[in-house]
């Protein structure tokens, strides 16, 4: 943000102070234009072209004349004129960071300006350029954008380059002069100008100018009192302007202009006062300001306010870290120490005067009042429950059942209706980022729920489907007990540390994971503020939080509240405020009082004042009217603002009327209403509409009112008349005013716009209702009605109807091109910091830190140490020295190793020498760094490092990174004391000269340092992807903003307008319709409300339903006063504001209507509709109370009340009625509590379908999750599983038709809707007569009123009766005793028999009675089969049409003659008994053939068996005797093997029909199959067979065999097994594939004859073979069967008592003898060798099969004398067992031969991988070839333009090179790091091997007779080696990195040179000359490389070849 010294500052600003200049006197002549510009002087300019190209040019460039800016500001308003729904771009143009839009604003605000500049160039038109650039700031598309990125930035510009004053005095002398007209402007300037906008009338020149200052004042404010005198002096003068031109002449607008300076100047005064306020409250203090309020507020009828005020104002300081004054500054989620304080919460009661710390009676004090109610709502429990689970042991008992980790806390005290989940050993598993997601997010891990153990995957997925459990959005809390080590001196020993999180994430795939071990995960976002979030991130990079952790989640809703909190403290404005806000209306009713000091009317400038842009200044109406503000005396509630301006508006309610009506007298009257005179001919109307009396007066009150209440009891229509409300509005105003131009009000050349002189402009209505169902059933009424210009924002609705109004729908591809270049620009930046993030987390994740992480940072902070540790290594040098995984490496040495030797010790003092000269020589460039504080030069030891458990939260810096870096090398550093500190050893010059010690002291520093940066980084990181995720989010709220300008009707939750505050204050509605608003909280209310509204209707009845909050105590029942569910409806009507009442129903039928007329409706009158009403079928009465006398159940009296007997009463009375010829969809059951929803749901099951709504249906997944799954016993139906569809009420309509399902529903969730018969469970029956919900006369109403024909209640009056706090229930029993209509059996009349009535005392009297709906005689009609009816009498089915008669049948089957076997109802069909013998043609006998087919013998087919030849291919096969003549015909149904040989040496398994059918296909006759019986045999060898199906299984290189199909002579693919190289020290855990080090460590082959081998495990043996017995004994006791040196095998292979079944395989001799047959003297002359696979074979038989004659030498008497010289050869597979082929592996004696292989194969594999990375290398510098060439031919053409200045389109051009040369060296660089990495895998066992030589050499005390590398060569270990390809590739990929790195330095310096140098020509020569040639050497050097790697690949030997890469000459 600039700084605070805008608009108004003189000269004290940046820009330079304008005075009103003329043309005399000017000063010297500016230089001529541009010569572009000058060449387009007299042409119409492209308006996208101008403005793109001005903005995305070279920012060197500038304005020079008037003209350069006025077709600059002309392209700007053209194209948002033009284009209005593509303003992103004129945006993105003008204030985006991207472009030079705002240096060319800056340059048009320092211009020098005049009134009578004319056509001067060295000062611009004041009216022509200033006038219009804040014209084009000023439109509404611009300022109502939601583009505050770029229109922010704007407005700063202006107001910090502007000079206010001298646009003042330049408007003050157009006013002196009495014209706006520039004296030296001609007509001819004007043609020449080609119609560019200027002002016409004074009041198109001050209209800007205010609106500029307004948004100044809203936008950047005035915080000073400098800035704030400053402007209020501007805003003075101005209106003298306005008062000066008044006095010359009235003019279109000006109302306008004058009106909103006086609101600008009214709207500083409050400002001006509010900052005198808070300066006298810090003089004075907050607390004495509080007493003083107490004081003044307390008195007769008030409610004492005797607690302490918020925050600073009490005595005795905040209760908490979240305890403020300020709303503004409280955290929605709550803190650590707000959870657990132990003080009471500020919390005001609802009463005006309780806030009292803020001014009574204003909006500030309202929205704290709601606030804070609100957001106690939502964290009271969760704070009483933390306390609880505090005092019961926190994260170390957990509350819970014994064993068990997570589940329902047990804590004592709370309700059941509060409940608290924990999840136990919660780990944080990694940090993750999601751009289209939640953003930055952490994933955890914790225990399952306890009664999801044992279930499969897919049970417990079901659970987490249908549970509410960790639903997204939810709140919870990570709870973790520091320990008494690690707890902070400054914590408390029982506090522990507390997050607070929302779930981001939830997949039920991973809440129930399939991997055996794997525990549920979920994805969170921590909330803001919170104190922890450092230890979380340290935690989710691998680190571990100290203590026990859990996570805690409270039944609460913390989604549903926090858009309404973020809502009320984001609004800055009250629209309405004197109406809201009042403290007390007048008794008179007629309206609030007059407003007072300070404060702001509802009718007056208010609604202007706050708000935006255009929507204040120019739009209030018709041009040329002004009405005067109303006086105090005859203060009403006033009419709308924007019907108010103009007297002459006259209501049309001709869209009312119905379309028969022809009266033209009657179609005069009501399309000529004078509204504003309170005309109103209700006569007139109510004779042409379908409206009642009461509705044409409430309609009235609706749109005369500009806040009106419509109260509407149960069944008069109030939706209805709202609709009507809508449709009046709709016909009577137009649409969103950004079709105006704001000076005067005309409508622009713009498709159906409506002339606002006959419509005023009131932008979309909005229409909010508290639910997605209540506002779809409001938007169907609208488009029943054929209003369909709606957008319906929310994806939560389920009506199909409104699918197509959907913002998410009518929003696709609707983004304009700047809009989707600017996300096209957030996606980007999310994706690279993704890429950051991604290497940041793998920096700090890693162990003990690599040298190429560490040596950068060592050579800036310890030169000379890096000198020491790269230039004297270990004299151990090869080429693989740098490789970082090699263990040798030197700074694996340096850390791990010793201090050198005294040979090393000489070398380094050479070194040491060398090294000072040159220090001497030149000065480090980067000592400078080690004086800064970010690196520790000094500290202390290495045990005194303090460890991160003993850090506070949020204090993770340089310790915390020290500890986690102590986690993850715990064991890898020793803290001893070291010789010297730390600033001896950063000091130092020899590296390798230090102790083990102050090695690990120094790298703890340097790793320390490293990761420090590392976390910085981090967070700066996460909080810019955050920061860019909220850009996109406004990006898209831009685009939906288009769409929802240009709709008339926006339907929205409350819920929905507080998430998208800032779009619906950009969509400036002026109306807000809010429906059911007496159910709504006033706080939901609040946030619906756009800074422009001017026109509120609220619609709902006080006398229903209330809010609901989760608090007993905030409900008005509770008598605290607290009143949060006093809905701003009821309140309001309360103080005796006046509201509109319907007073007619046309729902009940007048026995149901008299039971609320009577109690709460005295003057509710019924319709004669309802008086025709037919009575109940089969009921004595239309209205009864069944009172019976059985127990609720029920834990206590907090819990869900359940009753069975009226459960099981009230579905069987459900089946009764339809029983009756009611659809099911006309019945409804319902019930005041979710327990007993639970047992009539189970109860209607069994007898029909039924259905919930889905409030109802998360009610029951509530209850059900806590009871079902919990193990409760007190429910039968929480035994019972839910339905697999549990038919939402909005869900599965296509499948399930509504009107065959019964609604069972809660009485809370039914508000709104009716049925056609009710049946009322109230479940309450005890002796203390509690009633619970049943004493609320709200609920009473509400429950009383649903039903249409009939109701049927089911209770205990004795109960209801009794109950102290409600009186109504004896008012309702008295009425119905009245009637008789009370009784404990309810009579039932059969329809058939009406002297027949039933009195039924129970659901069982139904099956005794009128089982089937009527009475208990047999029915005995006749039905039209001839039987009886078997059913009882029943009234449906008259005609027994569906009656299914059980009765035989009767008939007689032909032409059998068989009588029918089935039941009467049944269909007859064909005869199916069955024949036992049957003779069919062939002459075989068929069995038990059905009758009906018996009759036609030739049609059975025979089942018999036979042989049948076929010719073709001379195959007998059997086939059924039916069959034989389409297999003759067919030969291809040939079900023979084929069994011919193939080429892959297989045998075919296929169908010899399958083959000799694709034999036939393949032909050129074209044969088909018809053809195959008369064509001649075809030879089986000429058959075309198809694919080999057997398994490959040929030998791979790795000694497995290919497991693949069998696919010919193609190479074999990589095995795909795990790798069977293995050892005693360990195995391969890879694939074949993979990379395979062979084992470095010491052989482990030992005897007591020949010793043991001194080389690694993985090198080729030298040690000679043992051909003695093993003289060990087995554990049974006999001496072991092996040989001497190998591995003693189990007892089972004992050839004394081992297994008998064993048995050992003679190669020689080729037999198997079993173990016991061998003596011991044949052991003992040829011992046997057990291989791992369990098979046995004799010495002799193993070395002949591996050859060992091959690799050791033999002496005349066979014994081994030396080790032989191994061939390199071909490649072979490794050896395997020769019986079931499975590798060889750990067999001693053969280590020669077969570890000879495995390095063959690791060398083999190494190379094959080297292809594949190689290739991988060519494509990255393949994708980058393009580039690469336009690089090149920029440089050439930067070259070229040496010695001379170079053009513009070649400075572009070698602009583009430059991004080109970016990515290829990108590319470059990344192919280098690939080829870089490439090391072979046999490095380690050849320097282990080196090393074990030298070893021996040492200790032979003797100089080495043969280098070690002869040695090496001669024992067959062979050198690694990468291929000569592959080295000249890699210097050649370094070589073309380095030279793109200088193209891109060139590049770069032709650019900047070219823009800083005034005459760069010399300079440009020189500085470029010298770089290409600095970057020669590389280019050359490339060259080099390319062609000794062509050359060498060639050369390579074959298993060893590299594919080379596809050079390129750059």
């Amino acid at each position: 943000m600039h700084s605070r010294g805008r608009v108004g500052r003189g000269r004290s600003g940046r820009g330079p102070a304008h005075p009103v200049r003329t043309t005399q006197g000017r000063s010297s002549p500016v230089a001529a234009s541009h010569n572009a510009m000058q060449s387009q002087a007299n042409q119409t300019v492209d308006s996208y072209t101008a403005l793109r190209t001005l903005t995305d040019g070279s920012r060197s460039y500038s304005f020079r004349t008037p003209l350069q800016m006025r077709r600059f500001i002309d392209a700007g308003l053209t194209h948002s004129k033009t284009y209005p729904s593509d303003v992103a771009f004129v945006l993105r143009c003008l204030g985006s960071a991207d472009t030079a839009g705002l240096q060319r604003l800056g340059e048009i605000c320092r211009f020098p300006h005049a009134v009578d500049a004319g056509v001067n160039k060295e000062a611009c038109s004041f009216q022509r350029v200033t006038c219009a650039l804040l014209h084009l700031v000023t439109l509404p598309a611009l300022m109502n954008s939601l583009l505050t990125q770029c229109y922010n930035p704007i407005m700063a510009t202006l107001a910090d380059n502007l000079d206010l004053a001298s646009i003042c005095r330049c408007a003050k002398a157009l006013a002196d002069q009495g014209s706006i007209a520039d004296p030296n402007y001609r007509p001819y300037h004007q043609e020449q100008d080609g119609g560019m906008w200027q002002p016409e009338t004074w009041v198109q020149m001050l209209q800007p100018i205010v609106n500029f200052l307004n948004q100044v004042v809203q936008r950047l404010g005035c915080n000073t009192e400098d800035e704030l005198q400053q402007m209020q002096q501007s805003v003075a003068s101005l209106q003298q302007t306005a008062q000066a031109f008044k006095a010359h002449g009235d003019c279109a607008g000006e109302y306008g202009v004058v009106n909103n300076l006086g609101n600008l100047g009214r709207l500083l005064a409050i400002k001006q006062a509010e900052q005198q306020r808070v300066l006298r409250k810090e003089t004075h203090g907050l607390q004495q300001h509080v007493h003083r309020q107490r004081q003044q507020r307390s008195g007769p009828g008030r409610l004492q306010a005797d607690q302490d005020g918020p925050g600073e104002t009490r005595p005795d300081g905040p209760r908490h870290d979240n305890d403020h004054t300020s709303i503004n500054s409280i955290s929605i989620a709550p803190t650590q120490q707000e959870v657990l304080c132990h003080v009471s919460a500020y919390l005001p009661a609802n009463v005006p005067g309780t806030v009292i710390h803020l001014e009574e009676g204003s909006p500030e004090a309202h929205k704290d009042l709601h606030f804070r109610l609100l957001r106690h709502d939502m964290v009271a429990e969760l704070c009483e429950s933390a306390v609880r689970f505090q005092q019961a042991g926190g994260s170390d008992s957990l509350a819970l059942p014994k064993g068990a980790t997570s589940g329902r806390a047990n804590l004592p005290g709370i309700d059941d209706d509060m409940s608290l989940f924990v999840y136990g050993n919660v780990e944080i598993k990694n940090l993750m980022t999601a751009k289209f997601g939640a953003g930055v997010q952490y994933e955890v891990a914790f225990d399952d729920l306890p009664f999801n153990t044992g279930k499969t995957s897919g049970q417990r997925r079901e659970y987490w489907e249908k549970s509410r459990r960790l639903q997204h959005g939810t709140l919870v809390a990570l709870w973790w007990d520091r320990s008494a080590a690690t707890r902070p001196r400054a914590q408390q020993a029982s506090d522990p540390c507390i997050t607070f999180a929302t779930i981001s994430m939830r997949n039920e795939q991973q809440l129930a994971p399939r991997e055996a071990g794997h525990r549920p995960q979920i994805g969170i976002r921590l909330c803001q503020g919170c104190g922890a979030n450092d230890e979380i991130l340290m935690a989710a990079l691998g680190g571990k939080l100290p203590g026990h952790t859990v996570m805690l989640q409270s039944s609460g809703s913390f989604f549903a509240y926090e858009p309404i909190l973020k809502a009320l403290q984001s609004t800055q404005t009250m629209p309405l405020a004197d109406y809201i806000a009042a403290p007390k209306l007048r008794a008179d009713s007629s309206g609030p009082e007059p407003p007072t000091a300070g404060r702001t009317g509802g009718a007056s400038f208010i609604k202007d004042l706050l708000s935006h842009g255009n929507r204040l200044f120019g739009n209030r109406g018709p041009v040329g009217r002004e009405s005067p503000p109303p006086t105090a005396a005859a203060a009403r509630v006033g009419g709308p603002a924007y019907l108010t301006q103009d007297a002459s508006f006259r209501l049309d309610l001709s869209c009312l009327l119905d379309e028969a009506v022809h009266d033209d007298e009657a179609l005069n009257a009501v399309k000529t209403i004078d509204l504003l005179a309170g005309h109103w001919p209700s006569d007139t109307l109510q004779e042409v509409t379908t409206l009642d009396q009461s509705q044409l007066l409430a309609l009235q009150a609706a749109l005369s009112r500009e806040l009106a209440l419509v109260q509407g009891p149960p069944g008069t229509g109030k939706t209805y008349v709202g609709i009507q409300a809508v449709k009046a509005l709709l016909a009577n105003t137009s649409g969103n005013a950004k079709d105006l131009d704001p000076g005067t009000g005309h409508v622009d050349d713009l498709p159906n716009a409506a002339d606002p002189l006959t419509h005023p402009c009131v932008g979309p209505v909005l229409i909010v209702c508290f639910t997605n169902h209540a506002l779809d059933q409001f938007l169907e009424g609208l488009l029943a009605a054929g209003l369909t210009d709606m957008v319906r924002v929310g994806g939560r609705s389920k009506n199909d109807a409104l699918a197509q109004y959907n913002i998410h729908e009518l929003v696709r591809d609707k983004a304009m091109p700047a809009q989707k270049q600017l996300l096209y620009g957030c996606y980007n930046r999310a994706g690279a910091l993704e890429q950051r993030i991604g290497e940041l987390k793998a920096s700090l994740m890693q162990g003990e830190l690599a040298w190429p992480a560490v040596k950068h940072h060592v050579e800036m902070v310890a030169p000379d140490l890096h000198e020491s540790l790269v230039s004297r290594k270990r004299p151990m040098d090869d080429e693989f020295e740098e490789a970082v995984s090699n263990k040798r490496h030197f700074w694996w040495q340096w850390l791990h190793g010793h201090r050198r030797n005294n040979a090393q010790n000489k070398a380094a003092a050479a070194a040491d020498a060398r090294a000072q000269a040159s220090q001497v020589a030149g000065h480090n460039s980067f000592d400078v760094l080690a004086e800064q504080p970010n690196f520790q030069t000094t500290g202390p030891p290495a045990t005194e490092v303090p460890a991160a458990a003993n850090t506070e939260p949020g204090e993770w810096g340089e310790q915390g990174v020290a500890a986690l870096a102590g986690q993850r090398l715990a064991g890898q550093r020793l803290h001893i004391a070291p010789n010297r500190d730390l600033e001896d050893l950063l000091a130092a010059e020899d590296a390798w000269t230090m102790t083990r010690t102050e090695r690990e002291m120094l790298y703890n520093c340097w790793d320390e340092q490293l990761r420090s940066g590392w976390l910085g980084e981090l967070k700066l990181a996460m909080r810019e992807y955050e920061s860019v995720r909220d850009e996109q989010r406004r990006i898209h709220a831009d685009v939906d903003l288009n769409v929802l300008k240009g709709a008339r009707l926006v339907g929205m939750t409350t819920a929905g307008v507080a998430n998208k505050q800032e779009l619906v204050a950009a969509m400036a509605p002026k109306v807000v319709i809010v429906e059911e608003a007496g159910e709504v909280f006033e706080a939901h209310i609040l946030a619906s409300l756009a800074p422009t509204t001017e026109h509120l209707i609220l619609i709902g009845d006080h006398e229903q339903l209330r809010p609901k909050p989760q608090l007993y105590a905030l409900q008005t029942e509770s008598g605290q006063g607290y009143n949060l569910d006093l809905s701003l409806f009821e309140r309001l009507v309360r103080q005796g504001f006046p509201v509109a009442t319907l007073e007619q129903q046309r729902r009940m039928r007048p026995s149901v209507s008299r039971l609320i007329r009577n109690t709460i409706y005295p003057s509710l009158q019924d319709h004669a509709s309802v008086c025709n009403y037919p009575r109940v079928k089969g009921m004595v009465h239309n209205v009864f109370f069944w009172d019976h006398n059985h127990p609720e159940g029920g834990r206590d009296e907090n819990a869900s009340k359940q009753n069975s007997a009226e459960a099981a009463m009230a579905a069987r009375l459900a089946l009764y009625l339809t029983q009756q010829g009611y659809k099911a969809g006309d019945i409804t059951i319902l019930t005041p509590y979710v327990g007993q929803l639970l047992l009539l749901r189970a109860e209607v099951r069994k007898y029909m379908r039924f259905v919930v709504s889905e409030r109802d249906a998360e009610e029951l997944a509530a209850a059900q999750g806590d009871e079902d799954t919990e193990g409760s016993q007190d429910s039968p139906a929480a035994k019972e599983k839910l339905p697999g569809s549990k038919l939402g009420f909005a869900a599965e309509i296509s499948r399930v038709n509504l009107n065959d399902c019964v609604r069972v529903a809660t009485v809370d969730n039914f508000q709104g809707e009716e049925s056609t018969i009710i049946i009322l469970s109230l479940v309450r029956n005890n002796k203390q007569g509690m009633i619970g919900f049943l004493k609320t006369s709200n609920r009473i109403n509400v429950m009383l009123s649903r039903a249409k024909h009939g109701m049927y209640i089911l209770g205990h009056a004795d109960t209801l009766t009794a109950s102290k706090k409600s009186t109504m229930w004896r008012q309702v029993t008295g009425l119905l005793e009245g009637d008789d209509a009370v009784g404990q059996a309810l009579p039932v009349v059969c329809a058939n028999h009406p002297e027949s009535v039933n009195m039924l005392r129970s659901a069982a009297d139904f099956d005794t009675f009128a089982r089937d709906g009527g009475c208990s005689l047999q029915c005995s009609a006749r039905m039209p089969c001839g039987h009886s009816c078997p059913r009882l009498c029943h009234p449906d089915d008259s005609r027994h049409v569906t009656v299914q008669c059980p009765k035989a049948c009767t008939h007689v089957l032909q032409p059998c003659g068989h009588p029918c076997p089935k039941l009467c109802y049944q269909d007859c069909g064909l005869c199916t008994r069955p024949m036992p013998n049957l003779l069919l043609p062939c002459g075989h006998t068929a069995h038990d053939i059905p009758c009906h087919r018996a009759l036609k013998p030739d049609l059975v087919a025979c089942t018999e068996k036979v042989s049948v030849h076929l010719p073709h291919c001379g195959h007998t096969i059997q086939v059924r005797c039916g069959d034989v003549a389409a297999v003759q015909a067919d030969a291809s149904k040939c079900t023979a093997t084929c069994g011919s040989n193939l080429e892959c040496g297989h045998t075919c398994q296929h169908r010899c029909g399958a083959c000799l059918l694709s034999t036939v296909r393949g032909s050129t006759t074209g044969s088909s199959k018809g053809s195959l019986a008369s064509a001649p045999p075809i030879p089986v060898s000429s058959y075309q067979h198809l694919a080999c199906s057997q398994v490959c299984s040929r030998d791979l290189l790795c000694g497995h065999t290919c497991g693949k199909s069998c696919h010919g002579g193609s190479t074999c693919p990589p095995c795909t097994r795990l790798c069977s190289v293995k050892c005693g020290h360990g195995q391969c855990k890879g694939l074949c594939t993979d990379l395979c080090a062979p084992c470095a460590e010491p052989c482990r082959w030992l005897c007591q004859h020949q010793g043991q081998c001194k080389l690694p495990c993985g090198a080729p043996c030298t040690r000679l073979p043992c051909n003695e017995r093993c003289t060990l004994q087995l554990s049974c006791g006999h001496r072991c069967p092996s040989v001497c040196g190998e591995p003693c095998p189990s007892t089972k292979f004992c050839i004394h008592c081992g297994d008998k079944s064993l048995t050992a395989y003679d190669i020689i001799m080729d037999e198997n003898r079993t173990l016991r047959d061998y003596d011991k003297g044949e052991v003992t002359e040829n011992p046997l060798i057990v291989l791992a696979c369990g098979h046995v074979l004799p010495m002799t038989s193993m070395d002949g099969y591996l050859e060992l004659h091959r690799a050791y030498a033999k002496d005349q008497q066979g014994n081994w004398t030396t080790p032989c010289q191994l061939e390199a050869g071909e490649q072979q597979a490794l050896k395997s067992c020769p019986i079931c082929r499975q590798p060889l592996t750990q067999i001693m004696r053969y280590g020669r031969p077969l570890n000879h292989m495995k390095v063959q194969h690791a060398d083999i594999k190494f190379f094959l991988h080297c292809n594949q990375e190689l290739a991988e290398a060519d494509k990255m510098y393949g994708a980058a070839s393009k580039a690469a060439s336009d690089s090149a031919s920029r440089a050439g053409e930067g070259r070229q333009a040496l010695g001379r200045r170079p053009a513009k389109h070649s400075m572009d051009a070698t602009v583009i090179g430059l991004q080109h040369a970016k990515h290829l060296a990108e590319q470059s660089a990344r192919a280098y790091q690939v080829v870089q990495g490439l090391r072979p895998p046999t490095v380690a066992v050849f320097q282990a091997a080196r090393c074990a030589i030298q070893s021996l050499q040492d200790q032979q005390l003797s100089a080495a007779s043969k280098p070690v590398d002869s040695v090496l060569g001669a024992l067959d270990v062979p050198r690694p080696d990468r291929g000569p390809s592959c080295k000249a590739m890699i210097g050649y990929c370094q070589a073309v990195t380095v030279w793109m790195a200088a193209s891109v330095t060139i590049l770069q310096r032709l650019v900047d040179l070219n823009q800083q140098a005034s005459n760069p020509q010399q300079q440009l020569s020189a500085e470029v000359k010298k770089l290409w040639s600095d970057a020669n050497w590389a280019y050359e050097d490339a060259g080099r490389h390319a062609a000794e790697a062509q050359k060498l690949a060639l050369q390579d030997r074959a298993p060893q070849t590299v594919v080379p890469l596809r050079l390129r000459q750059h």
